[in-house]
């Protein structure tokens, strides 16, 4: 009996201690930033020679890809949706510009389908918001127009109707936009 009562008071202590420990391991915080202040990346995208900090290379990235839209806006505008994002605020981009696209091709006679409100709440929390939201819709095709919309002219994306007909670059927008990934930031290994 006394052995039984030792075993939980035993058990008991290590649970204290299991919760004490874990306790204190969960109050810390980690700041990282002093560490990593000599840290420095490459990119494919500009060459392995330039080297720079990660916040300094994104805006690298950023700057080549804006020349870059002139050339190919697709795919262009998506890496910036995928490189130059957070995690959420890319998802939430994507998943809404596949929606306005899967609605063109699904229903290129909509008219409704063909303009986007740019002062929509949805658009302007997921889309705009976004680097190279707007940039990928202009790509698709749409323009920015003022139009009347309850009695006062408010700007709008309008993809014309000869585009909007053309389903067969809109699965391709489509596409690129599904298997877009980021521009990869690789550590250098050497010293700066």
């Amino acid at each position: 009996m006394e052995k039984e009562k030792k075993e939980r008071e035993g058990c008991a202590n290590d649970k204290m201690d299991v919760e004490i420990r874990t306790h204190v391991i969960d109050e810390r915080e980690f700041e990282h930033s002093a560490a990593v202040s000599g840290v420095y990346f490459t990119c494919d995208l500009l060459g392995d020679d330039l080297q720079l900090t990660k916040n300094e290379m994104r805006k690298k990235v950023e700057i080549f890809l804006r020349t870059q839209l002139a050339d190919d806006p697709l795919v262009a505008s998506t890496l910036m949706i995928f490189s130059l994002n957070g995690p959420d605020k890319r998802q939430n981009a994507s998943e809404t510009i596949q929606k306005y696209l899967r609605n063109l091709i699904e229903y290129p006679d909509e008219s409704k389908y063909h303009r986007i409100r740019i002062n929509n709440k949805i658009f302007q929390e997921r889309v705009s918001c976004a680097n190279g939201g707007k940039e990928f819709l202009l790509a698709c095709g749409f323009e920015e127009k003022d139009l009347i919309n309850n009695e006062q002219q408010e700007p709008f994306l309008v993809i014309p109707d000869n585009k909007a007909m053309d389903t067969y670059s809109l699965i391709q927008a489509l596409e690129i936009l599904q298997t877009g990934q980021a521009v990869p930031l690789k550590l250098s290994r050497n010293a700066a």
